[in-house]
């Protein structure tokens, strides 16, 4: 050790210039400690409070500190992935939606069955269907009414587009989306324009082969729409038919409104 020399021996006497010695080096040792101009590693601190006047480092990271930048570019995609499968994990495993017809009745749209549905006519169907699931939902059948189980299964997410044009259309020429088949879809929606008259049409499909179910829309000459249509079959599509006067101006923009 540096201070050994210090190191009283036996039988030895004890002297002013030793303590002065001594009370230097105490002197010293406090001078590194306090200026931080030396690498001195220590097994444990104990301490009430502390002053950092530069950087602070556990383990050879740096220690986050108020007023420090902040970068998420590299730990975005990380984060982002985190939270997808912690959503994908709080979701009704075999439910994808509880939707309402325009009779008013409350139906359920089972992952399992792209094809039908399985639609439910009232609110206590879907209450002996949920019943019928697996013990945690359960919780899910006390719904007593239309609006607070829409309130906790109907939520809407954000937009994403699906598909746009900007290219005007020839007389009778027509203009067609990508297909949707992702279960998160609730609405299919958009706006559409054109300086000559034409029809939208909000297509669905039970197989992506068969457009069985169709809702159109008129669009006038120079005026613009907006349309949003829920989305009861697996496959859907926008498709838009032009007049017979060939288009100067065309917008078309289709997005798809996703569950939360």
């Amino acid at each position: 050790m540096a201070f050994d020399h210090l190191k009283p021996k036996p039988a030895t006497r004890i002297t002013a210039a030793w303590a002065h010695a001594l009370i230097d080096v105490l002197n010293l040792l406090y001078g590194w400690l306090a200026s931080g101009r030396e690498d001195i590693n220590v097994d444990e601190v104990l301490a009430n409070y502390g002053f950092f006047n530069r950087g602070v480092f556990v383990e050879g990271k740096p220690v986050l500190k108020d007023g420090d930048p902040i970068a998420i570019y590299d730990i975005f995609d990380y984060a982002r992935d985190k939270i997808a499968a912690a959503i994908d994990l709080a979701r009704i495993s075999k439910l994808a939606n509880v939707y309402l017809d325009g009779y008013g009745n409350v139906g359920v749209a089972i992952y399992d069955d792209r094809v039908g549905l399985a639609k439910e006519a009232t609110l206590s169907s879907v209450s002996a269907k949920l019943n019928a699931l697996d013990a945690p939902l359960s919780t899910r059948a006390s719904e007593t009414t239309l609006q607070s189980a829409l309130n906790r299964l109907d939520e809407l997410g954000k937009l994403e587009l699906l598909g746009y044009t900007t290219t005007p259309l020839g007389a009778n020429a027509s203009w067609t989306s990508p297909v949707d088949s992702s279960l998160y879809t609730r609405y299919l929606c958009g706006s559409a324009y054109a300086d000559q008259a034409g029809t939208l049409y909000v297509e669905q499909s039970p197989d992506g082969s068969n457009w069985d179910a169709v809702d159109s829309f008129s669009v006038a000459a120079g005026a613009g729409l907006k349309f949003s249509v829920e989305k009861v079959l697996p496959y859907a599509r926008v498709r838009y038919v032009n007049g017979a006067s060939d288009q100067t101006v065309f917008r078309l923009y289709v997005y798809k409104r996703l569950r939360v």
